[in-house]
């Protein structure tokens, strides 16, 4: 059978629900397919909350197992797509697994790994504003401490982890070089 999750021509606010409950699960699958055995942190993983429409715009959170977006305005797409909800549920990921700092971007790092690594591309929140230029990016040259704020210390993570898989991808070919990858870089999260 068939299921459909909208239309083409369903609203933007419509849009964001169904999208959001399908990259919150598929995330879900993934890292529960990646660490079988961690059944207690993936429970609570399983208890995200996503809100969706609310009344702000050119941002999305994390917050205590809760992932928002804003809707869209003149300047920014609404926030409840791919990357983005791969992003936030990465916070998700980091805290049920224990969490790490937030201080030196550990956990912006996390959020943009696995949404990168799920993905399959390197950049986070593509398309995010309405002129067309994205959030970050893993294919950066930033090294520890990378100054600035929180965001800009994950990417020294991201990109790390992005070199990782994209030089086990030139090893030994895209499908084993993703599952190593995912072995290596995802599976420390537990």
């Amino acid at each position: 059978g068939t299921i459909q999750f909208g239309s083409a021509t369903m609203g933007v606010f419509d849009r964001a629900q169904t999208t959001v409950y399908w990259f919150t699960d598929d995330c879900n699958m993934w890292l529960r397919g990646l660490l079988p055995s961690s059944t207690g942190p993936m429970n609570t993983l399983s208890t995200m909350n996503p809100r969706v429409n609310l009344a702000s715009s050119c941002n999305a959170y994390y917050t205590n197992f809760t992932i928002n977006f804003y809707h869209e305005s003149s300047t920014c797409n609404m926030t409840a797509y791919e990357t983005v909800v791969q992003h936030e549920w990465g916070h998700g990921a980091d805290h049920a697994f224990g969490g790490l700092t937030q201080t030196d971007g550990l956990s912006e790092g996390w959020g943009d790994t696995l949404c990168t690594y799920r993905s399959a591309q390197p950049i986070v929140g593509p398309k995010f504003r309405k002129n067309g230029s994205f959030i970050r990016t893993a294919l950066n040259t930033r090294k520890y401490p990378a100054g600035g704020g929180v965001h800009q210390q994950g990417q020294t993570w991201m990109g790390f982890n992005w070199d990782v898989r994209m030089n086990l991808i030139a090893t030994h070919g895209s499908a084993a070089g993703i599952i190593i990858a995912e072995k290596i870089v995802i599976a420390s999260i537990a």
